[in-house]
């Protein structure tokens, strides 16, 4: 953990949009754990077993080990004997074939296609992935050897199926990028063994994924200086990416003005707006507005902080004698609220004239009960005869 490879024992859940090339990463990191010797058992249930093969084979001038300072160049590479292939889907068949290999990682791609053949339900389903991706990580955990499911994400690219799934595993990665770019991304979310603050870089050739060491232009290499395009540093663990950052107004109708964002904190983006009209003079409450960052990079850097002002300095005294202890918070706040609540000599006084109007009862309403002071007793007329 904490950067040193994968640790023994440990479930893994990568998830990314389609066709960013989770498939490929997964292939080339067990294309070079094999290399090294371990027993490596690839479950593919998207791709027949020839597919896989044509691909690994493709893969596998890109997936070569560093040699040595000093050490004679690796021979040609080749598909190494201990990378093992099986195109299955049923949850049964796949832990047999786990248990009888016992490989040192156990490559699920994809989760939401492996179904138990006992459970009623349709492969995908909220109660398939919960039974399968449990009884995989009880695998893992009691063998000692490492699993990496590759999921699907949703529209809002979160990982489908339920939340329980991310709470199983130990760590959740995001393969993060644009299809139309060649830059890619691994970003963590939950790390059990290691930070989550740090990022991976790659670049996708037609030779698979090569690892980017800087990448501090590699980002913005396409950057052309224009309106509404500018270039940002954004530090993401210890690395400092180069993100250009692109926005556009357009007339839009007050009260119902659009804000889209893309790779980008959308409360931020209202902050920013504010302050552009509360110092900035601008007038942004009829503009239709829309900021991205280029290639779909998030762009999650910390907030600004505001400054704290200054204490006032101490009042000095004279020789001799003490200072008057500075009242609390919670005493001044007392003496406001009694200020408040005190009514004041002019409307505690009754006026000094009044007319007979305002001081003649209100008459009472039909239903309700004349006051006691205007009660009196019914008149009486003697008859005389």
């Amino acid at each position: 953990g904490g950067g040193g490879g994968i640790v023994p024992g440990s479930a893994t859940m990568l998830g990314g949009d389609p066709g960013i090339g989770k498939s490929t990463l997964m292939l080339q990191a067990a294309i070079a754990l094999a290399r090294q010797g371990k027993t490596v058992l690839y479950v593919t249930s998207e791709e027949s077993a020839g597919q896989l093969r044509l691909r690994a084979q493709r893969l596998a001038p890109a997936t070569r080990l560093p040699a040595a300072h000093g050490a004679d160049p690796p021979p040609p590479p080749s598909l190494p004997a201990e990378l093992f292939v099986l195109a299955d889907t049923n949850l049964a068949r796949i832990a047999e074939q786990a248990r009888k290999l016992q490989p040192a990682l156990l490559v699920i791609d994809s989760i939401q296609m492996v179904y138990k053949g006992d459970l009623p339900a349709a492969p995908g389903s909220v109660t398939q992935l919960r039974a399968c991706c449990l009884e995989l990580v009880y695998h893992a955990k009691s063998t000692n050897s490492a699993l990496m499911l590759v999921g699907h994400v949703t529209k809002q690219g979160a990982l489908a199926g339920p939340r329980l799934l991310e709470h199983m595993v130990d760590t959740v990665l995001y393969f993060e990028g644009d299809r139309y770019h060649s830059h890619r991304v691994v970003r963590a979310v939950k790390n059990r063994f290691g930070s989550t603050l740090e990022v991976g870089l790659f670049e996708m050739t037609d030779r698979g994924l090569l690892e980017v060491h800087d990448g501090a232009g590699l980002l913005a290499a396409e950057y052309q200086p224009r309106s509404g395009s500018v270039v940002c540093p954004v530090l993401s663990g210890t690395r400092c990416l180069l993100i250009e950052m692109q926005a556009l107004t357009a007339t839009g109708f007050l009260g119902s003005a659009k804000r889209k964002v893309s790779g980008l904190d959308k409360s931020r983006l209202d902050m920013l707006i504010a302050v552009l009209e509360k110092r900035g003079g601008l007038r942004l409450a009829d503009q239709d507005i829309f900021a991205s960052s280029v290639g779909g990079i998030a762009s999650a850097s910390p907030p600004p902080t505001c400054p704290s002002p200054s204490p006032s300095p101490a009042p000095t005294s004279t020789a001799g004698s003490n200072p008057p202890p500075a009242p609390s918070a919670r005493s001044a706040w007392a003496a406001r609220s009694a200020a408040s609540n005190k009514p004041s000599d002019a409307s505690s006084k009754p006026p000094a004239s009044a007319s007979n109007a305002s001081s003649a009862p209100t008459p009472a309403g039909p239903g309700s009960r004349a006051p006691r002071s205007s009660r009196s007793k019914p008149s009486t007329t003697r008859c005389s005869s």
